[in-house]
């Protein structure tokens, strides 16, 4: 019988972290080491790229806590779902339950109100074995196990369990080694004998299994190496024949500890591409430390998200949602501007705190051994992506059409629309496609190959302005003999 119901009651719900609107430009795709053992399959997390629009999608997907040192994708996960609210992600996990683990043998377990916790984070469930001296007890009859929200593993006993009323048991199971993890695991690669990719190889996955191309790729950390940094590089341009992206790379933290070493870190990283952003130093959000690449490529694809999905607008001096900028061990950071302008002129990204903490650069990691505009600017690059890649999709329909008139100004007339929108709405100068029949010969046109050319000026940011002040003694002569008699 249901229960009769006459007076006043209240009901609590968990806190829920807000789910942002989409946006596909800014798309992170994010490769690391995640807990994959509070997931419900642990093996489908691995080497398998996971889309995920909100906070609670990435955790049943790849698990999450905050020891950010060891997984490396929850940097990630924090900053693009619970500080800067972009959506959606990809993730790309790389540790291994089956290869990247530890075996603990016979850990002493102690209970306190019929509850204890493992010893080490990562425990993988399916290891497990609990124990009363050496008669293993039985999990669902005599115990339960779970995680808490830090990651560690919790054993529950059960009063009607024959270990109801023991004080400590014993454990004994495998665990998660995030140590064990190298660059080849994040680099991955292509098994010719099974065909299976693993690593930044998935990159190449994510358009054909979610029908969005790469805005950013990220391994937070790990992209100190200038291995991985090459491989993420590797990945931006053409990437599934067609699609360009753009790297962002941490500069090594770790080996340099003064603004004045970083342009020679980044040199020796080897990062020096139009298509990588180069970062320096960490970010410190209340207690927690992460590496700047994810925090501003989530920042990134937030902006992107509230401007139409446009990569117009810039990032630099907007506010960073930091408490410091930081050294690995916590030593922060304070650069004043001109301090901060050595990183720019050497194609670096930081943090400078002028009312309240602010990204600040604007130039790729190409400058200074480029000036070209549209190698330079981040802002005038990544148009450059987007563009191409809306070509890409947008006509890629028309593919195998007939090559006549009618196709011909079909595609002028609609990006010609688009251009146009695009300007009105400031979001370029202007732009223009084009078809020229210097550009089609009949040799080409016979082999079914059309070329049209597009002239586009995207937006250059207003990085120095400058008021030139001089006294003016005429003002205050008038000023003084104005009244005068």
């Amino acid at each position: 019988m249901a229960l009769y119901k006459h007076g006043v009651a209240t009901e609590e719900h968990p806190t829920s972290v807000a789910t942002p609107a989409a946006s596909a430009s800014g798309l992170q795709v994010i490769i690391g080491t995640a807990p994959v053992n509070m997931t419900a399959d642990p093996a489908a997390g691995v080497n398998t790229p996971k889309l995920c629009y909100s906070f609670a999608e990435a955790q049943a997907a790849v698990g999450y806590n905050t020891d950010f040192a060891n997984y490396t994708l929850c940097e990630s996960i924090y900053a693009s779902f619970q500080v800067a609210s972009a959506a959606p992600i990809v993730l790309i996990n790389v540790l291994d339950p089956a290869k990247h683990k530890k075996t603990v043998q016979k850990e002493t377990v102690a209970l306190d109100s019929h509850i204890g916790y493992l010893a080490e984070l990562g425990a993988i469930k399916s290891t497990i074995v609990v124990s009363n001296a050496d008669a293993k007890l039985t999990e669902g009859k005599d115990y339960t196990l779970s995680y808490d929200s830090n990651g560690r593993t919790m054993i529950s006993m059960i009063s009607t369990g024959s270990a109801y009323a023991l004080d400590a048991v014993t454990a004994t199971y495998d665990a998660l080694d995030p140590s064990k993890v190298t660059d080849a695991d994040i680099i991955g690669g292509l098994d010719a004998s099974t065909g299976k990719e693993t690593g930044i190889e998935l990159v190449r996955q994510v358009y054909p299994r979610f029908g969005m191309a790469p805005g950013f790729l990220l391994a937070p950390h790990w992209s100190r190496k200038a291995s991985v940094a090459a491989a993420l590089n590797a990945k931006t341009t053409k990437l599934n024949g067609n699609f360009h992206a753009q790297a962002v790379i941490d500069i090594d933290v770790a080996k340099t500890k003064s603004y004045v070493d970083v342009a020679a870190a980044k040199e020796a990283q080897g990062v020096s591409s139009s298509k990588e952003i180069a970062l320096w130093p960490n970010a410190k959000i209340g207690d927690y430390i992460i590496d700047y690449s994810a925090l501003y490529a989530a920042i990134q694809a937030a902006q992107d998200r509230a401007n139409d999905d446009v990569p117009a607008r810039k990032v630099s001096s907007l506010a960073a949602s930091v408490s410091a900028a930081v050294l690995d061990d916590g030593t922060e950071v304070n650069l004043d501007e001109t301090q901060a302008a050595v990183l720019n002129g050497a194609g670096i990204v930081t943090l400078i705190n002028a009312s309240g903490w602010r990204i600040w650069g604007n130039n790729t990691a190409a400058y200074p051994g480029s000036s070209d505009p549209k190698e330079r600017w981040i802002t005038c690059r990544r148009m450059f992506n987007f563009l191409q890649n809306t070509f890409i999709e947008s006509y890629h329909s028309h593919i195998d059409d007939p090559t006549d008139p009618r196709l011909r100004e079909a595609i002028i007339t609609s990006f010609n629309g688009y251009l146009n929108s695009l300007a009105s709405a400031g979001k370029i100068y202007g732009g223009e496609i084009s078809y020229d029949a210097a550009d089609n010969p009949e040799s080409e046109l016979l082999n079914g190959h059309v070329v049209f050319h597009i002239s586009v000026a995207p937006l250059i940011p207003a990085e120095y302005i400058k008021g030139v002040f001089e006294f003016d003694a005429s003002i205050m002569t008038a000023a003084m003999n104005g009244g005068a008699q």
